[in-house]
């Protein structure tokens, strides 16, 4: 069995958790698709769809080991947010950015 195929195995990253900040949010992209294939490989999803306050941010990322932001076309996070995410992401977090073409950056 080839290295790749070892570590991508369904249920093979149990006990890790995946937080999902989707501050693009429509109907049609309810994030189900994208959250069945990570559980099958084992991860738990946590989705949130508004920041909170930084606090709540902080501590909510305090149980993640990756971060995959969602960005929008409006701004949703305040400099206390960055900060937040900027801390999570210097402890060694994973830090992912899904952004498109202006205005979603």
């Amino acid at each position: 069995m080839g290295a790749s195929t070892a570590h991508g195995r369904d249920g093979a990253f149990s006990g890790h958790a995946v937080h999902v900040l989707q501050l693009y949010v429509e109907r049609a992209f309810d994030f189900q698709k994208p959250t069945a294939a990570f559980e099958r490989k084992g991860f738990r999803v946590e989705r949130r769809t508004s920041p909170g306050r930084p606090d709540e941010l902080s501590r909510w990322l305090s149980e993640a080991q990756q971060l995959w932001l969602i960005s929008d076309a409006k701004p949703h996070l305040k400099d206390e947010h960055v900060e937040v995410i900027r801390d999570f992401w210097r402890r060694g977090g994973g830090l992912y950015v899904w952004g498109d073409n202006k205005p979603f950056y």
